[in-house]
């Protein structure tokens, strides 16, 4: 039987869709789709394999760094520190510097706190003495919980072990500012604290 052009079901099947895809813009759509896929890839393969030079810090922001190795590596004007009588390894050891007797023993009044990690019951460290004046005290105590502050207990005593320079007898009250007052060490000295 001749196909009848009147009957759109006598057409042959892709024949219809082929006209049906052609009426519809299909093939301007399936460029456009073609052309976002090979944009897209294109820029996924310059993103990583493009040369980006390194960046260098500039001078004023190693300052703290160089200022910290100092510390650490008991070099320039500075002092280190030993402490002793840690009960574990666990925490910290937060050791403070004061320099006036309003401030002492009030941690977080200090003009100067450095943390350190504790091995075998010790930890060291170095304090930067620029700016110090000849004579300081030292407040330290083992920050188990790593809180930052001396816990107490419901009494009011401290929960955790703590000490100052000149080891002074610590019973009920904390020891005055001339009792742990001390002459500022002299630059590369190590001195020993105690934990109690």
């Amino acid at each position: 039987m001749p196909p009848n052009d009147d009957d759109p079901y006598d057409v042959p099947l892709t024949d219809r869709f082929t006209g049906r895809w052609q009426q519809n813009h299909g093939n301007l759509i399936m460029a456009f789709l073609a052309g976002l896929l090979i944009l897209g890839l294109s820029t996924l393969v310059y993103r990583q394999v493009r040369f980006v030079p390194p960046r260098f810090p500039d001078g004023d922001s190693l300052a703290p760094q160089r200022k910290l190795l100092q510390q650490n590596a008991g070099i320039g004007e500075s002092f280190r520190f030993r402490v002793l009588g840690a009960a574990n390894d666990r925490g910290k050891m937060v050791v403070a510097v004061f320099t006036d007797a309003e401030s002492f023993p009030q941690f977080d009044k200090s003009v100067q706190t450095t943390t350190t990690a504790i091995s075998d019951g010790v930890a060291e460290g170095a304090i930067d003495r620029s700016g110090l004046p000849g004579s300081i005290a030292i407040g330290v105590f083992h920050d188990e919980n790593e809180d930052g502050v001396l816990n107490k207990n419901t009494l009011g005593a401290p929960s955790e072990r703590y000490g100052f320079s000149n080891n002074p007898r610590v019973m009920e009250e904390t020891p005055l500012y001339e009792e742990a007052e001390m002459e500022l060490p002299s630059d590369g000295a190590t001195i020993d604290l105690s934990v109690r």
